[in-house]
């Protein structure tokens, strides 16, 4: 069966509507189950995804093999000697051999951001490079924190360091990859869509407060100032 969405609203191909008929007759099983129990009624249903998959629109997708050293393509092919390791899909996470060499590996990719064409097959279709400042204003300084990549290549939609057999991927930072569903049932919760843009990292802060701990002794919650979901619990929160 195919794979994917077929269109740019996001309608499911054939294998993807059967995966997600299977998720709802799941869903419904647990919700039935929790009414036999008695316990549907005080029971909060959170339902979120760890992920999207970029590209949504197929006509889109641009497979680079390869990004290690000696494949067509990839980080690690354009950066060579100054590349340590590097996680690839549809965005990249490069540690360098060593990071004093941070310059020159940020313009070895620069010189090949444009998307691979025949005169350049070794084209990478980056969209945004965060090295430096540019990356420390967003996570961990890497000069302190060896589990922060030295550089992280944001790419044009649909591009993925891959073969030719993915379709689509989700190690990015795209629209497509960041931008997920998150429903939230309880009975005693008016119908509605919230437009109120939200983390993941709430849902754990939200769970804790329905089962009336405080949030804040999470450490996590405390140090990334994480809230509750908005409108659950009241307009306050």
């Amino acid at each position: 069966m195919s794979g994917g969405y077929i269109d740019t609203f996001g309608t499911p191909a054939l294998g993807l509507a059967f995966e997600l008929d299977f998720v709802d007759h799941t869903l419904g099983r647990i919700v039935d189950e929790l009414k036999n129990q008695g316990l549907f009624d005080s029971t909060v249903i959170i339902i979120c995804a760890k992920h999207g998959q970029s590209p949504i629109e197929r006509s889109k997708n641009v497979n680079i093999p390869g990004s290690i050293p000696g494949a067509l393509g990839g980080p690690g092919t354009v950066l060579g000697p100054l590349e340590a390791f590097d996680i690839s899909d549809d965005g990249s996470l490069i540690w360098l051999a060593d990071q004093e060499e941070l310059t020159a590996a940020v313009t070895a990719l620069t010189q090949n951001e444009a998307l691979p064409t025949v005169a350049n097959p070794i084209g990478l279709g980056i969209q945004e490079i965060f090295a430096g400042n540019a990356l420390r204003n967003k996570w961990n300084d890497p000069g302190n924190d060896p589990r922060t990549p030295d550089i992280i290549l944001k790419v044009d939609t649909g591009v993925i360091f891959a073969g030719s057999n993915k379709i689509a991927e989700h190690g990015g930072i795209n629209e497509d990859d960041i931008h997920t569903a998150l429903l939230v049932s309880f009975p005693d919760l008016e119908q509605k869509t919230v437009k109120t843009p939200t983390l993941n990292q709430q849902v754990a802060a939200s769970i804790l407060k329905a089962l009336g701990i405080d949030p804040n002794q999470l450490q996590a919650v405390k140090k990334e100032q994480i809230r509750v979901l908005p409108l659950l619990f009241g307009d306050s929160d």
